[in-house]
């Protein structure tokens, strides 16, 4: 099942006007609309910027559709193996490995996005410093 379909139980449990949801999670100006009407896929970026702003949301349910709409605080919407029968576990990862695998992919791209972002902060971190110590320079002078 593609996000956008648990998007539109998203915005209907949020009990906010398409709109208002646009704003919450900083999308532009009927870009969630547009995608619900098309049925379109959503981008990494705003799944990300949706989970962030509804962290309660499961972020397994609402990439794949499975399981439980929020998240278990204690569990983060996997039930928990820690516990169990080596066993148990294995039949666990065994049944779930496609929504394993679904959601590694999408933390991998989610990663490298977060990374290539950190990397352009720094960036602009070291040229700030620069002028942070070239005003002091001026100012001592």
């Amino acid at each position: 099942m593609k996000p956008i379909n648990q998007l539109r139980k998203i915005i209907e449990w949020s009990g906010l006007s398409i709109s208002a949801f646009e704003k919450r999670v900083g999308a532009s100006n009927n870009s969630i609309q547009i995608a619900l009407k098309r049925n379109a896929n959503l981008k990494d970026v705003s799944i990300n910027n949706i989970l962030n702003s509804f962290p309660e949301i499961s972020p397994v349910w609402f990439l794949t559709g499975e399981g439980s709409m929020f998240v278990d605080n204690k569990k983060e919407g996997f039930p928990s193996i820690v516990n169990n029968e080596p066993d148990e576990i294995l039949n666990y990862l065994r049944e779930n490995l496609e929504t394993l695998k679904k959601l590694n992919a999408f933390l991998e791209g989610d990663n490298k996005r977060l990374f290539n972002e950190l990397e352009k902060l720094e960036k602009t971190n070291e040229g700030l410093n620069k002028e942070i110590d070239i005003l002091k320079i001026r100012l001592n002078d």
